[in-house]
């Protein structure tokens, strides 16, 4: 660490990557990067890493499933120690994905062991931000996106009057309509009465930024904001990441 004309005693860091330098986060994606290596050896479980955070997913249409995904954890676990590195087993959740009519009618699925640790299977995990369930129905991460909203809009109203539209209008694009927007593209096909209870909260943001009553017709209220609807920024979210994609595409092509 250099200061000034002042410079730190160097220190040897035989494993990890310091905590706070510059190139930490891309020193430490380096550093764990390897460790798909020990995943590959299990042809059947695939995996996805952010960060400080690896997923390991395999389908349950194999009685040895269970196993394979067991024994996958325990060469993660083993690759972790090797490197000096420690896997948590209170942070790590585990869910089966199917069918509403599937869940039902299974047996519950055997837990898995993480780093000697059982781990029993989950309704709910979030990853990344989002809420997932068994179902893919979405309803939690529905349910805790609008109590979230509610809440800063209770915060903000107090406040509407004092300030300018513009000045709230940026408070509330940054603490209410982020949550709404974020990760907006798995709700694609979700149920109508998700839709309509985040279409609700839209609507009570909309009227706490123009200060209008519950009695105005909010159509009127969404244009002047310039604001599309819940379903129809699901949709333009989709167009856009299939726009992207096809961009890219097509540049891989030429």
């Amino acid at each position: 660490m250099i200061v000034h004309d002042c410079t730190s005693a160097p220190v040897s860091c035989e494993f990890g990557v310091p905590q706070g330098s510059v190139l930490g986060l891309l020193l430490f994606t380096i550093y764990t990067s390897p460790i798909s290596n020990s995943i590959a050896q299990f042809k059947h479980v695939n995996h996805a890493q952010y960060a400080d955070d690896t997923q390991l997913y395999i389908a349950l249409n194999t009685d040895n499933a269970v196993g394979v995904i067991n024994d996958c954890f325990q060469s993660v676990h083993y690759w972790l120690d090797t490197t000096g590195l420690c896997l948590n087993p209170d942070k790590t959740e585990a869910i089966v994905i199917c069918t509403g009519t599937r869940l039902r009618s299974e047996e519950k699925t055997c837990t898995v062991k993480v780093a000697d640790a059982t781990v029993s299977v989950t309704t709910t995990v979030k990853s990344l931000g989002v809420t997932v369930d068994s179902t893919l129905s979405f309803d939690q991460h529905v349910n805790n996106a609008c109590k979230a909203a509610h809440y800063h809009i209770r915060t903000l109203r107090p406040i509407c009057r004092c300030v300018s539209v513009d000045d709230v209008r940026a408070l509330v694009t940054a603490l209410v309509s982020s949550r709404l927007n974020y990760c907006n593209s798995v709700l694609s096909g979700t149920s109508q009465s998700n839709l309509n209870k985040l279409q609700r909260v839209q609507n009570a943001v909309a009227r706490t930024v123009m200060t209008t009553s519950k009695r105005k017709h909010i159509t009127p209220v969404l244009a002047k904001l310039h604001w599309l609807s819940v379903a129809a920024r699901t949709d333009f979210k989709i167009a856009a990441i299939t726009l992207e994609t096809r961009y890219n595409a097509v540049l891989e092509v030429q």
